[in-house]
């Protein structure tokens, strides 16, 4: 830590921790579950791009609480909204984790007071709200590659930034997206070979999908 060769990859237990498990029209949408169930909500309520059975079997998918019948679920919810109109998707990340506040910023302001890179595989604004450092996702390579060769203050949201639907990986197709993204694949692995990485805030697989999900694109994309 104290020669600044760590990035903390920060999970949604962090979140939820920093906003006291906040609710959003009755969803505490800063877990994975809480999130695919305001998704599906959304997606019968508010788009109408659901049937009430097919709203049920997700719902029950959910419930499971299996990462890949998480994924799926993240798939189907992802495929109806930018299936509906450009600006449903977005909305409805803004809707749900863009209305996340910190209420306890004690963790992340200790975490942004170690010389480290912070990262992150959620996608709220809760860090940058907290430490005022900008967000940067995956698809940034220069300012990546900046971070990495000469620090700074940005968090990296490695699974993409609410505020930028493009960058949000949710389902399997936007999973296979950047899993095939060369770049992505080679900041991973300066991750792994130049520096520890520390998580923080990560549950098991079962609780966590996104973490799960990095866990099984290192051990690839690190294969040899």
């Amino acid at each position: 830590i104290a020669s600044g060769h760590v990035v903390v990859v920060v999970g949604t237990g962090v979140s939820v921790a920093t906003c006291e498990n906040q609710q959003v029209e009755g969803f505490q949408v800063a877990t994975w579950t809480g999130l695919l169930k305001h998704g599906v909500h959304f997606c019968q309520h508010t788009e109408s791009v659901l049937e009430a059975d097919e709203a049920q079997l997700l719902e029950m998918q959910i419930n499971l609480g299996k990462t890949d019948f998480l994924i799926s679920a993240a798939e189907f919810v992802t495929e109806r909204l930018c299936g509906k109109r450009p600006g449903a998707f977005r909305r409805w990340l803004k809707d749900s984790v863009g209305k996340l506040a910190p209420t306890q910023p004690d963790i992340i302001q200790t975490l942004a007071s170690w010389p480290i890179t912070l990262a992150t595989l959620n996608y709220d604004r809760l860090i940058g709200a907290v430490t005022s450092r900008p967000p940067i996702t995956w698809q940034d390579r220069d300012k990546i590659e900046d971070v990495l060769r000469y620090g700074g203050d940005a968090v990296i949201h490695l699974h993409g930034y609410f505020d930028q639907p493009d960058s949000v990986i949710l389902g399997l197709s936007s999973y296979a997206k950047v899993a095939n993204d060369p770049h992505t694949q080679a900041v991973l692995q300066l991750f792994t070979l130049d520096r520890t990485l520390l998580f923080v805030g990560c549950g098991g697989p079962f609780q966590d999908p996104n973490f799960s999900r990095l866990i099984e694109w290192g051990r690839e994309a690190l294969k040899d």
